[in-house]
């Protein structure tokens, strides 16, 4: 219990130096919509005790309701303290530090690890970076933090029933209900319980239960609400899955390369961004124990992992546009975009909590045989060198994609050398993908 108040302390303080006081981040690290979230969520708390149902649900936000009024309620709490907007922001900074003691919890009672190794996997979460930069991304920690909630459940016992199922749905479903995109990965959490577990009734339960709670969302109750947010919401997001069809979608299919790395995660580069230590340990693990042919990966790990990964691959939101906000913002030829490095803030919390178990743990072997979802696993690490390359040194993944498709045109000299570097690009980043997930494939069917 001290290790898991010490964890979560520790995890506070250095967040909160960073975003409240004396908020080294401000004007040195990227943080989105400080002031949007935190307006939003005081006229929701507003309207809601007033009783005004009405206009609870016409507030222009768009999205579900719970990580908004958590963002309110803490906004109207601490304001007597410090500035409302900063007061706002220690929903997520609280969110975070509370799941960084879940991650103590599953690697101490799930994996039953000393206290020593609990407590060091759940500091690398504490001062993971990215995770610090991030845990000011309003509806992305709150929501992991309910999820992580759902994975404890899910990892602590080993007899899941249909009653645990029900409530690691329910679980999952408060993450839906902050945010859309945790509905994704339930979608797929249910898909791999079924593919990888066999379990066909536990993934159909907790999907369900993870649709229970949408009736909550306060838009949905007014057919003109209703219409408005359903409309902002697809002036956003695409309907068809970007990684497949965005390409397509602004007419340069030549973009696949940029499109499935950056999905894959390369879209964590950005400037002013830290990088990720969980992303970076996971490709380490993978390594040293492939190196030492010894790779050893539960089912249930692999489950979650593999969900997390592929709930950023499938967010309907296009990488590049030729308008932003439906039309609000014209690109007027030069693209614009919208897939921000804060989508994989929940998937590098699971892939550390994965390196901490193929770090760590002293399973005998490696349980799953599945080719598909070791090479998207693979896939997701191998990204990891170029991405803490990139975001500590220079972050130059979109430039090179703007460089070529943007200013080639009507310029033959510029365009000669874009393909050139296109080309160069495609074949290196093939090339070492494919060596190494062979590499890695052969060593896992030999110890097999």
């Amino acid at each position: 219990m001290l290790a898991c108040l010490l964890v979560i302390s520790l995890s506070l303080v250095v967040r909160f130096i960073i975003w409240i006081y004396p908020g080294y981040g401000w004007g040195n690290l990227t943080i989105y919509d400080v002031h949007l979230y935190t307006s939003y969520g005081r006229k929701f708390v507003n309207a809601l005790s007033k009783g005004d149902f009405l206009g609870v649900a016409s507030i222009r936000f768009g999205g579900p309701p719970l990580g908004i009024l958590l963002t309110g309620l803490c906004s109207y709490v601490f304001e007597p303290f410090i500035d409302e907007y900063k007061a706002g922001l220690l929903a997520p900074i609280i969110s975070s530090s509370f799941t960084i003691s879940l991650i103590y919890l599953i690697l101490r009672n799930s994996f039953k690890l000393p206290v020593k190794y609990a407590a060091i996997g759940s500091l690398i979460a504490s001062f993971d970076p990215y995770l610090v930069q991030f845990s000011a991304a309003y509806l992305d920690s709150i929501g992991a933090f309910f999820l992580f909630v759902a994975i404890y459940t899910y990892l602590r016992f080993q007899d899941l029933t249909a009653k645990r199922y029900i409530l690691i749905g329910l679980l999952i479903s408060l993450a839906g209900i902050t945010k859309f995109s945790f509905l994704i990965f339930a979608l797929f959490f249910a898909l791999l319980l079924g593919l990888i577990e066999k379990d066909y009734k536990g993934g159909l339960s907790v999907f369900l239960a993870s649709l229970s709670l949408i009736p909550l969302i306060p838009w949905i109750w007014f057919g003109k609400t209703l219409s408005k947010a359903v409309a902002r919401n697809l002036a956003f997001n695409s309907l068809l899955p970007p990684i497949i069809f965005g390409p397509i979608t602004i007419g340069i299919p030549e973009a696949y390369p940029w499109y499935i790395l950056t999905y894959f995660g390369m879209g964590q580069i950005h400037w002013n961004v830290l990088p990720s230590l969980s992303h970076f340990l996971l490709f380490c693990g993978i390594f040293y124990r492939l190196l030492n042919r010894n790779l050893r990966m539960t089912r249930r790990l692999v489950i979650l992992l593999l969900a997390a990964i592929l709930m950023v691959a499938f967010i309907p939101r296009n990488y590049w546009t030729t308008s932003w906000g439906g039309g609000a913002i014209m690109g007027k030829g030069i693209l614009l975009k919208q897939f921000y490095p804060y989508y994989f803030y929940f998937t590098n919390l699971v892939a550390g909590l994965v390196a901490c178990s193929i770090l760590f743990l002293k399973s005998s072997r490696n349980d799953v045989r599945n080719p598909l979802a070791i090479f998207l696993i693979m896939l997701y690490c191998l990204t990891a060198p170029f991405v803490t390359m990139m975001n500590a040194f220079y972050p130059y993944w979109d430039f090179i994609f703007t460089l070529i498709f943007n200013f080639s045109a009507g310029h033959p000299v510029i365009g000669k050398y874009g393909l050139q570097a296109l080309l160069i690009t495609i074949i290196l980043c093939i090339a070492f993908f494919i060596l190494i997930t062979i590499m890695m494939l052969k060593r896992l069917s030999k110890k097999e």
